[in-house]
């Protein structure tokens, strides 16, 4: 399933995504495609509470010891944000709001 949301996501960047676009707001890709706030998602995982961008989240994961890989997925000025991190059973896609639905 983690494989099909990647993949949606690189067709939505390299499909239709608007020139020029650089994520100054981000939010999570879901499963089908739709996204939710970081806020909305630290309802549900406390990791994220004050977490605002990827380098927040990188960071955090750092402090905590945990191993992750972050991947970033770019056309142009269009930014997608993978990360993973296994030990914390977490697999994240951050994107900016103009790629959600």
């Amino acid at each position: 399933m983690k494989m099909l949301v990647v993949a949606v996501v690189v067709f939505l960047v390299f499909a239709g995504s608007a020139p020029g676009l650089r994520a100054e707001e981000w939010m999570l890709m879901g499963r089908e495609g739709g996204c939710v706030t970081l806020a909305q998602a630290a309802a549900r995982r406390p990791l994220l509470n004050g977490i605002s961008t990827p380098d927040q989240l990188v960071a955090e994961i750092r402090r905590q010891g945990e191993e992750f890989r972050r991947q970033d997925i770019l056309k142009g000025d269009v930014t997608v944000v993978q990360v993973d991190a296994p030990g914390l059973d977490l697999g994240l896609i951050f994107v900016p709001p103009s790629l959600c639905r």
